[in-house]
C-alpha cells in the first residue's frame, strides 16, 4: 500500500511539474504560421527583475507602462514578436502575443489609444468575439484569446496568426522556438527557408559590395538563433547558426569570420567622433578601435557538427556589464550629437520666427527694426522690444514704457519676461533668469546695423541671401534682451569674436529669412567677412 502510495504521489508530482514547465513554456507559439520566419521572445518580468538592470528607472517605466497600456511591466511574462515576409498588401506580417501573469480585461488595455479614437471595438467575423480594430494610422488590431492572452497584430498577420491556431500546420519556427528555447530573458528565432530566395535576391545589391560574403549565407543558413542571458554570473549574449550538414557549416564559419573582420573595419572607418578637438577626436576612434577588436575576438565563430556558435558567455572582457558599459559610451558620443542636434534645431526655428517678424515689420513701416532713441539721441529700447507685435507677443509689447529707456524702473521689471523666442535652447538657466539673450545684431564697420541709418532691403546691395542679419552668439556675449546693445565683433578677426575656444559652430540668419549653422571646419575669416558685410561687394561661397 505505501508502494503504491509513493507510486502514485511520484506520478502525479511528475504530471505537474511537467504542466507547470509547460505553462511557462507556452509563448504563443501555435499561432506562428508556416510562412513565420523572425520571432523575438522577450520575458519583461524577468528583465524587470534583473539585477544588471537596476538601475534603469522601472518606477517610472512601470506607471509609463500602466498608463499607456493598461498593464504594468511586471505583469507581462512574455512577448512573442512575429514577423513574416510581406503578404498581399506588400508589407511583411508583424504581429506580437503577449502573455500576462494578471488578468485584464480588453476594456482596460491601451485607453489612451482607444479614447483618441485610433482604436474601435468590433466583432471577429464569423464569432461574437469583440476585438480592437486599428485605425489606418495605428496599423494593427488587438485581439484577445483571453484576459491573460493578448495579440497585437497587422490586420492580414491577425487573420494568419488566428487561422493556424484553428487549423494548425507544420511551423519551422514554432518548432524551432520550442525545442531550442532557453530559460533566459531575451531570444531570437530566425528560420531561411521561408526568405531564402528573397535574401538571396536582397544581398545581391551593389552597394553591399564590402560585405560579399553577405550573399552566400542564404545558401549556407538553415536558421539561426541569439540568445541574451542577463545572470550576472554566467550572463552573456550566444548566436547560434545551423546549417545543413557539418561541411556547409564549416563554410558558414569561414563566412561568418569574414563578415565579422569586415564589421571591424568598418566600424573603425565609421567612427564618428564627438565634434571638439583633434585630442579627443583621436582618442575616440582609438576606443572605437579597441573595443570593435576585443569584441572580434571573443567572438570567434566555434564549428561544432553542424552549428556555428559565438558567445561572450564566459569571457569577462565581454561580459554583459562591460558590453552595457561598452555600449553606453559609445553611443555617448551620438546622443550628445542628437542633442545638440536637438538644441540647434529650435534655435534654427527660434531665428527663423525672428527674420519673419523682421519681414513683417519691414511691410508695416517700410525700413528695418532697429533700436529705440529719444530726441536727444539717448537709446531707448532694443529691437527685439520693437518686433514683438510681430511675434504674437503684443500684450507684453503693450506694458512697455516706449518713451523710457530700457532700464527705467519700470522697464526694468519687464526685462525678466523674456520671450521664448529670444531663449537659445541650449542656454543656462542663469542666462534666462537674468533675461538675457544670444540672439543679437553683428556690430561693425560696414555691418548694416552699424550704419546709423534705417535701413531698406534695397540698401543690401550684396543681397540679402549673402548678408547675415542675427547670429546667435556665444553664451559669454549675451546681453539682456531688451537693453539697445548688440554683438561687437572684432572685425580684423570675426571668426575668433563668433567661435572662441573649442565652439563647433554658431546659428545665423540672413536678411532673405534662411537660417545655416555656421561650422567652424567650414569656415573661413574670409567667407565670415563677406556674409557680415552688406555693401562689400564680394562673394560668400557659403
Amino acid at each position: 500500500m505505501l508502494v503504491r502510495t509513493l507510486s502514485l504521489t511520484l506520478i502525479l508530482g511528475t504530471l505537474l511539474i511537467a504542466n507547470v514547465a509547460t505553462a511557462q513554456e507556452n509563448v504563443g507559439t501555435e499561432f506562428l504560421s508556416p510562412r513565420a520566419t523572425v520571432a523575438v521572445l522577450a520575458k519583461p518580468k524577468a528583465i524587470y527583475g534583473s539585477p544588471l538592470l537596476q538601475m534603469v528607472p522601472w518606477e517610472v517605466l512601470n506607471v509609463k507602462s500602466q498608463e499607456l497600456a493598461g498593464v504594468p511591466i511586471g505583469d507581462i511574462d512574455s512577448m512573442l514578436v512575429v514577423a513574416s515576409p510581406p503578404g498581399a498588401t506588400g508589407r511583411p506580417e508583424v504581429g506580437v502575443i503577449v502573455k500576462l501573469n494578471q488578468p485584464t480585461p480588453l476594456d482596460k488595455v491601451l485607453v489612451p489609444i482607444r479614447e483618441a479614437g485610433e482604436l474601435t471595438a468590433a466583432i471577429w467575423p464569423g464569432t461574437q468575439k469583440t476585438y480592437l480594430k486599428g485605425s489606418p494610422q495605428v496599423m494593427f488590431d488587438v485581439f484577445p484569446v483571453d484576459d491573460n492572452t493578448y495579440i497585437l497584430a497587422m490586420p492580414e498577420a491577425l487573420k494568419a496568426m488566428l487561422a493556424q491556431r484553428e487549423k494548425p500546420q507544420p511551423s519551422v519556427l514554432a518548432k524551432l522556438i520550442e525545442s531550442d528555447s532557453q530559460p533566459v530573458e531575451a531570444q531570437a528565432f530566425m528560420v531561411m527557408e521561408p526568405v531564402r530566395d528573397l535574401a538571396q535576391f536582397l544581398l545581391s545589391d551593389p552597394k553591399l559590395n564590402a560585405f560579399s560574403s553577405l550573399r552566400d549565407l542564404p545558401q549556407q543558413l538553415e536558421h539561426a538563433q541569439l540568445i541574451g542571458n542577463l545572470d550576472m554570473e554566467q550572463g552573456g549574449f550566444t548566436l547560434k547558426l545551423t546549417a545543413k550538414n557539418p561541411d556547409e557549416a564549416a563554410e558558414l564559419q569561414e563566412t561568418v569570420s569574414k563578415l565579422l573582420d569586415n564589421a571591424v573595419k568598418l566600424a573603425i572607418q565609421m567612427a564618428e567622433p564627438p565634434k571638439t578637438n583633434d585630442a579627443e577626436e583621436t582618442a575616440y576612434r582609438q576606443y572605437v578601435e579597441r573595443v570593435s577588436k576585443t569584441l572580434r575576438a571573443a567572438l570567434e565563430p566555434k564549428l561544432e557538427g553542424k552549428q556555428v556558435t559565438l558567445t561572450t558567455v564566459g569571457k569577462p572582457g565581454t561580459s554583459p556589464q562591460v558590453i552595457f558599459a561598452s555600449g553606453t559610451a559609445v553611443l555617448m558620443p551620438a546622443i550628445a550629437a542628437a542633442r545638440a542636434s536637438a538644441f540647434r534645431s529650435g534655435s534654427v526655428n527660434n531665428m527663423k520666427q525672428i527674420l519673419l517678424a523682421f519681414h513683417n515689420y519691414y511691410d508695416t513701416f517700410g525700413k528695418m527694426p532697429a533700436n529705440s532713441v529719444d530726441e536727444n539721441g539717448k537709446p531707448l529700447l532694443s529691437w527685439r522690444v520693437h518686433i514683438l507685435p510681430f511675434l504674437e507677443q503684443q500684450a507684453l509689447y503693450n506694458q512697455f514704457h516706449l518713451d523710457e529707456p530700457w532700464d527705467s524702473e519700470h522697464n526694468r521689471k519687464l526685462a525678466a519676461t523674456i520671450p521664448l523666442q529670444y531663449v537659445t535652447p541650449s542656454d543656462r538657466q542663469e542666462l534666462v533668469a537674468q533675461g538675457k539673450t544670444r540672439y543679437q545684431l553683428p556690430l561693425g564697420e560696414g555691418y548694416p546695423a552699424s550704419t546709423g541709418k534705417r535701413l531698406r532691403f534695397q540698401d543690401i546691395t550684396d543681397g540679402t541671401s549673402n548678408t547675415i542679419a542675427v547670429a546667435e552668439v556665444p553664451a559669454s556675449d549675451a546681453v539682456i534682451w531688451t537693453r539697445p546693445d548688440d554683438f561687437h565683433v572684432n572685425v580684423n578677426a570675426p571668426l575668433e569674436s563668433f567661435l572662441p575656444g573649442d565652439a563647433a559652430g554658431f546659428n545665423a540668419a540672413r536678411y532673405d529669412g534662411s537660417v545655416q549653422y555656421m561650422s567652424k571646419k567650414d569656415l573661413t575669416e574670409v567667407i565670415l567677412k563677406a556674409l557680415l558685410t552688406h555693401q562689400g561687394g564680394e562673394v560668400d561661397n557659403y
